[in-house]
């Protein structure tokens, strides 16, 4: 029996939730379907990625694995490493003003390391010397993305899961880094409309449209990107020239934004380069919507009273239902709309 058998993660189910319809404002005569990743053994989708990554993370000579987290997806990686790979250590990084509660739940199971998430992403060097090992006995998040068209983050296998069982008019899923995104655009059909939501003012796929709005972004910002990341747009001039409009609304951007949403919220994209390449691209099939926190509170009240397991950062997928057509979606009846409820893993109960 493999790993995946043993932790019941995968073949989550796509379920029909009676009164989801009415209570989201949507038309009968269009089935709405709820892939529930809160089904995996962790309660999050990222018990995916996890299980895939300690599986490959097993044929490197690695002692130590450090990714930033908010909670669910670390404690996710933690629990996981240690029935697949005892002997390595997880280390999660965390902002300094996370949850006590969290931080305790994630110390059960990992190192815990703080830094500071608005300023410096690429922190390898400050976790080698902190930990007092060597650079060659750390692998982290970003050492898989060069894989990125191999699975590696065992996404795939969730949208062919959907799409073996409905045609879909549209998948809609939430978008903190926009890795699920990403991994949904790539693996479903150009003809299946994936819209991704995420929260207004917090992150910033709800203001950047392109490559070089990023690097103003980051710039502006005073955040820290590794050279992988760095795009070939022009950067001449951007300091020297008076701020326009875009990027004074990127230097009033919060991050820091009290939101319900919190794993909506980002202070950088590792997968921006991909995202960006396909919400650039004038095809209203991939699309990112921004939505409120008041209505993304509101949806996970009501996904709650539905019996739907899942916080407030999968609810915001169900928020946007009742503004499909204000967006261009015109889904006609017998239409089937697939949202993924990313799970409810481990967060302080919101509001």
């Amino acid at each position: 029996m493999s790993f995946r058998d043993i932790f019941r993660i995968g073949n989550t189910p796509l379920n029909h939730v009676p009164g989801l319809n009415q209570t989201f404002g949507i038309p009968a005569n269009i089935e709405v379907l709820v892939k529930d990743e809160s089904a995996n053994k962790f309660g999050t989708f990222k018990d995916r990625r996890n299980l895939t990554v300690a599986e490959q993370l097993g044929q490197r000579k690695a002692t130590h694995y450090a990714a930033c987290t908010s909670g669910n997806d670390g404690y996710s990686r933690g629990k996981i490493f240690q029935k697949v790979l005892p002997e390595k250590t997880v280390v999660n990084l965390v902002d300094k003003d996370i949850s006590p509660w969290i931080r305790e739940k994630l110390e059960e199971v990992s190192t815990v390391m703080d830094v500071d998430m608005s300023k410096m992403v690429y922190v390898r060097g400050e976790v080698t010397e902190r930990l007092g090992i060597d650079n060659k006995f750390l692998c982290e998040g970003f050492d898989f993305l060069d894989n990125i068209y191999n699975n590696v983050h065992g996404y795939t296998k969730l949208i062919e899961e959907i799409i073996d069982q409905v045609k879909p008019y549209c998948i809609i899923l939430p978008v903190g880094s926009g890795e699920l995104f990403w991994y949904a655009s790539y693996r479903a059909k150009k003809r299946i409309n994936i819209i991704g939501v995420t929260v207004d003012k917090a992150n910033p796929y709800a203001l950047v449209r392109s490559l070089d709005d990023y690097n103003r972004y980051n710039r502006l910002r005073g955040i820290t990107m590794p050279p992988f990341f760095n795009s070939d747009s022009p950067q001449s001039g951007i300091e020297s020239n008076p701020m326009d409009e875009k990027e004074k609304r990127i230097c009033d951007f919060r991050t820091d934004f009290n939101t319900c949403a919190d794993k909506l919220t980002a202070h950088y994209l590792p997968h921006v380069p991909y995202v960006l390449h396909l919400i650039n691209e004038q095809d209203k099939r991939r699309r990112i919507i921004a939505i409120g926190d008041e209505e993304i509170k509101s949806a996970y009240f009501k996904c709650q009273e539905l019996g739907i397991r899942a916080e407030p950062s999968a609810a915001a997928a169900f928020a946007v239902l009742p503004h499909l057509r204000d967006h261009g979606y015109q889904p006609n009846k017998n239409s089937k709309i697939v949202v993924i409820n990313t799970g409810e893993g481990l967060y302080d109960k919101p509001v």
